[in-house]
C-alpha cells in the first residue's frame, strides 16, 4: 500500500534549522551523525532528525510518525504529527520539510539504533545511527 507521500531525505545530525530566505526556505544541516560515540553506556544522547518529503496533488493532510527503535527492536521514542499541506500556491514540487530535536534519549546499550518513519501508518523509510562506547 502507498499513499503518495515520498520520503526524499532523513537525515539525523548534530543539530537542524529550517531558515526563512525571502520567498524560499533553507535546510541547514550542522554534523550528520552515522557513529556517536559516548564515554559510558548507559547513557543518554541529544540529536535532530531532518525530513524532506514530497506530496502528491490530492494530500491536504498527512499523519507522520517518527519512532527510534534500540539493537533489541524495542522502540524508546514515538512522536505523531498531523501536518497540513497548504493547498496555494500551487508549488510544482511540493516539498514538506521537518525538523525536531531529541533531548537526552536513554541509550542502554551500544548497537545501531533505527529511527523509522511513517505515513498515515505505511512505513516510508528509515535511517540508521550506530552507537559506540569510547575506547579508554
Amino acid at each position: 500500500m502507498s499513499t503518495g507521500v515520498e520520503l526524499r531525505y532523513l537525515i539525523i545530525c548534530e543539530e537542524g534549522q529550517m531558515i526563512n530566505a525571502g520567498n524560499d526556505s533553507k535546510t541547514v544541516i550542522v554534523q550528520p551523525i552515522i557513529n556517536h560515540k559516548v564515554p559510558f553506556v548507559p547513557t543518554q544522547i541529544t540529536f535532530s532528525v531532518m525530513a524532506g518529503l514530497t506530496m502528491p496533488d490530492d494530500k491536504h493532510s498527512v499523519n507522520l510518525t517518527f519512532e527510534l527503535f534500540s539493537p533489541d527492536n524495542e522502540m524508546i521514542y514515538k512522536n505523531i504529527e498531523t501536518v497540513s499541506i497548504p493547498t496555494t500556491p500551487k508549488l510544482q514540487y511540493p516539498i514538506i520539510a521537518l525538523g525536531f530535536g531529541l533531548k537526552n534519549v536513554i541509550v542502554r546499550s551500544e548497537g545501531e539504533y533505527t529511527m523509522a518513519m511513517e505515513c498515515d501508518g505505511v512505513k516510508i523509510g528509515e535511517q540508521k545511527i550506530r552507537v559506540m562506547k569510547q575506547e579508554s
